[in-house]
């Protein structure tokens, strides 16, 4: 009976810790997305994610406790056609932010994608600030950005609906290219073709040209 309690008080305690309430703030809603055919969404979200942390959970959710120390430019990773991701600050009158970019493959060049909300201060005290935290990666496979991020809100709205403590979150950027896209743009050879050095092992001519097949052993 003692053991049925005890893991009732668990469950019923991490419940508490998750449950973000409708219309509550949310890490998503500093999230803007700039880059076309893109969207974003909470895979989960933490409230009072602090008080989990310290607690040191026995899950995989302990590594996102980790925060990436300012100023948390980083690159997130490669996507299946080869281009790359990577996040750096960026300012204006109003806020901070994390600007997420893309670079495609074979260039020099930063497309951005995203800009999330680093910290906002339009009056002191009112401060919403947010980190990026271990976790962020790219599924090459499905097409996706994961970002891992944690953050709280202090404006008078979030004070209103007595949400003031840390959220921890799992997001999901969609749209990247696919391995099943790259798979589709495959066109096999129309024949078969043969390309030799025009003076073979510096050869000045040849006499013939042997080929083998099987496995090289």
């Amino acid at each position: 009976m003692r053991r049925i309690l005890v893991a009732s008080s668990v469950v019923v305690f991490a419940l508490i810790l998750s449950a973000v309430p409708a219309g509550a703030w949310s890490l998503r809603d500093e999230v803007t997305v700039i880059g076309q055919g893109l969207t974003v969404e909470v895979i989960w979200e933490i409230i009072n994610s602090k008080t989990y942390c310290q607690g040191s959970p026995v899950s995989l959710d302990r590594i996102s406790c980790t925060t990436i120390p300012d100023p948390g430019e980083i690159w997130f990773g490669v996507d299946a056609a080869g281009n790359t991701y990577g996040t750096i600050n960026g300012v204006d009158a109003a806020a901070e932010y994390f600007d997420v970019y893309r670079r495609p493959a074979g260039t020099h060049l930063s497309q951005q994608l995203l800009r999330i909300t680093k910290r906002r201060e339009p009056v002191f005290g009112q401060v919403t600030k947010l980190q990026f935290a271990e976790g962020s990666m790219i599924d090459t496979t499905g097409g996706t950005l994961l970002l891992a991020m944690t953050g709280s809100c202090l404006s008078t709205l979030c004070a209103g609906q007595g949400d003031t403590t840390d959220h921890l979150a799992l997001l999901r950027v969609t749209g990247l290219p696919t391995l099943f896209d790259l798979a589709l743009t495959y066109q096999p050879p129309s024949g078969i073709a043969l390309k030799i050095p025009a003076r073979a092992e510096a050869l000045p001519t040849m006499d013939r040209l042997d080929l083998y097949y099987g496995p090289a052993r």
